[in-house]
């Protein structure tokens, strides 16, 4: 039995030697095949930059854009948004960024998904031109806070904490104590200062009057169909739709290439995707055949 057992181990090692080898090979070779996001050369291309889930870090898209400005033929930006929003300062870091490839005169087409809402709408300032899809939830201009309030709690279990600060206003938002006037009108007059900054940069960028912005600006969400009518994105359609009107625009035909500028990445990161991607396809073919077998199926 001991010897079976022995014999049945040394396959097992010998198959997972030889499957490990295998990963290996494909994302070495994968190396040579896939880049990790260059370009090489000068021919035209369009360059695509993603804003994705929420938006509280602008560094992973600060990335992509150095990349793509670093391409000698870059004609035209395309930028998918499928963001509810998030920190104010992100979003108007990124939307600051993509602008500057308007000042390059390198046009920016924006394509939403499913969201382009609050920071997300932020960062669609920067497009020469706005699609939206008539389901796309967008809108929502305003800014919000929330700090909780623990004291009751405190209460309850008989726990106290005691601050030391320099000033009046160094722990305001502290759940440890509730919030008075002075934390209040502070925290307002913050909030209203990034909350004008959102409303002049909408009507800046989407040529609206002050007035009818504030009109929306009540944190109402709005679907693409209104947020075209409103003003807030120029025209319904898709992400073709968006890439036609980018190269017909930058007077690019039809076989120029987009571009993902993907932020760098290891070669050790580089070989486990190119293995994963080569071989995932095999091993769903794999389990797909051996499901058949299983309760249930």
């Amino acid at each position: 039995m001991w010897e079976k057992i022995a014999k049945a181990l040394k396959w097992l090692f010998v198959a997972g030697f030889a499957a490990a080898f295998l990963l290996v090979l494909v994302g070495f070779l994968g190396l040579f095949a896939v880049a990790d996001g260059a370009f090489d050369g000068d021919e035209p291309v369009i360059g695509l930059i993603r804003v994705e889930s929420e938006i509280f870090d602008a560094k992973p898209v600060l990335d992509q854009v150095e990349r793509l400005r670093k391409l000698e033929g870059l004609g035209g930006v395309l930028v998918r948004i499928d963001s509810p929003g998030g920190a104010i300062g992100a979003s108007q870091e990124i939307y600051m960024a993509l602008r500057e490839f308007r000042a390059d005169s390198v046009p920016v087409a924006v394509t939403m998904g499913n969201l382009g809402a609050s920071g997300g709408l932020y960062v669609s300032l920067a497009g020469d031109r706005v699609f939206a899809l008539p389901g796309t939830i967008t809108g929502s201009i305003g800014v919000i806070s929330q700090f909780p309030e623990a004291t009751g709690l405190l209460d309850k279990v008989g726990l106290r904490f005691h601050t030391v600060k320099t000033g009046d206003l160094k722990d305001a938002g502290s759940p440890f104590r509730p919030m008075n006037e002075k934390d209040k009108a502070s925290f307002d007059r913050l909030i209203g200062e990034m909350f004008d900054q959102f409303v002049g940069d909408v009507a800046a960028e989407r040529g609206l009057s002050r007035d009818s912005v504030l009109s929306l600006a009540d944190g109402r969400v709005l679907s693409g169909r209104e947020a075209v009518a409103a003003g807030l994105a120029d025209t319904l359609g898709t992400w073709h739709d968006a890439l036609a009107w980018l190269r017909a625009e930058a007077g690019l035909d039809e076989e120029t290439p987009v571009h993902e500028a993907l932020p760098p990445r290891s070669w050790y990161e580089r070989m486990i995707d190119c293995s994963t991607r080569t071989l995932a396809p095999v091993g769903s073919r794999l389990g797909a055949s051996l499901r058949w077998s299983l309760p249930g199926f």
